[in-house]
């Protein structure tokens, strides 16, 4: 009985390790840079830089002006957001990517036609 507990006890502190490292090892990006999520987003993110699952892309805008929607590949390709898109406007989102491609546009006043709008790759 307490070898079966001590072994359930290193599982359970062994889980809690590893999600505290994955946490730990997420970083934070300022979609855009200084300007935030807006029409200047062409130049964003710079090159080089490496994304990864768990990483946090923090948006910040006018949300009169811009929000974003979470799309697949067609949503970005269209710029149109599809059934069940998942919608923020409070001007100050995070989003955890996930691993793989993640798309990001904005469906407010033809953003998204002018090139407002993101993919990231995260490994």
């Amino acid at each position: 009985m307490d070898l079966g507990r001590a072994i359930l006890f290193s599982i359970t502190v062994l889980c809690g390790l590893v999600l505290y490292c994955q946490t730990a090892l997420a970083e934070e990006f300022l979609v855009g840079g200084p300007e935030g999520w807006s029409e200047n987003i062409s130049n964003w993110p710079p090159n080089g830089t490496t994304f990864h699952a768990g990483d946090v892309l923090e948006f910040v805008y006018d949300p009169r002006e811009y929000n974003v929607v979470v799309v697949d590949k067609v949503g970005y390709e269209t710029c149109r957001a599809p059934l069940g898109a998942s919608a923020n406007d409070s001007g100050n989102d995070q989003v955890y990517l996930e691993k793989g491609a993640n798309y990001f546009i904005c469906t407010k006043r033809g953003c998204c036609e002018k090139n407002m709008k993101i993919v990231i790759i995260a490994e």
